[in-house]
């Protein structure tokens, strides 16, 4: 009788805290219903903690500004995915179209070019492997 008590008891405990997890991982619910994680149709690449200088609630910008950690992959895809669009709009083919992407994400992602470009300089001085990444770490920084 104890062991199925406390068996019991143990079943609750998890079942509320994964429920009080998922409901922290879903944020606050705002004017589109609970939550704001990805079935929500949130078209900003993920959720995650909100940005230095936006309003609690508010959903977070499409492109983070520039911070140690930089752009999440999907920011990426998505913007890579929108250049690509742009430049086939365009019509463009062979190196015209790459250049054409990679001003566009440059434009969208300073902090990506800046990095490529200390890469191609590292690169340029024969680095290697972890001299390489730490040249570019002090690069960018």
């Amino acid at each position: 009788m104890l062991k199925s008590r406390i068996i019991v008891a143990a079943l609750i405990l998890t079942l509320t805290s994964s429920v009080a997890f998922a409901q922290a991982a879903a944020g606050p619910a705002g004017p589109g219903g609970a939550g704001g994680g990805a079935a929500g149709g949130s078209s900003s690449g993920g959720s995650g903690p909100p940005t230095p200088g936006t309003p609690p609630g508010a959903p977070p910008p499409a492109i983070t500004p520039a911070t140690e950690r930089g752009p999440t992959r999907a920011q990426i895809k998505t913007e890579r995915e929108a250049c690509f669009k742009e430049a086939q709009g365009a019509q463009l083919t062979g190196e015209a179209r790459r250049t054409s992407i990679q001003k566009c994400m440059d434009t969208k992602f300073p902090m990506l070019a800046k990095r490529r470009d200390c890469a191609q300089q590292g690169r340029a001085k024969g680095l290697k492997h972890r001299k390489l990444r730490r040249f570019i770490q002090s690069c960018v920084h």
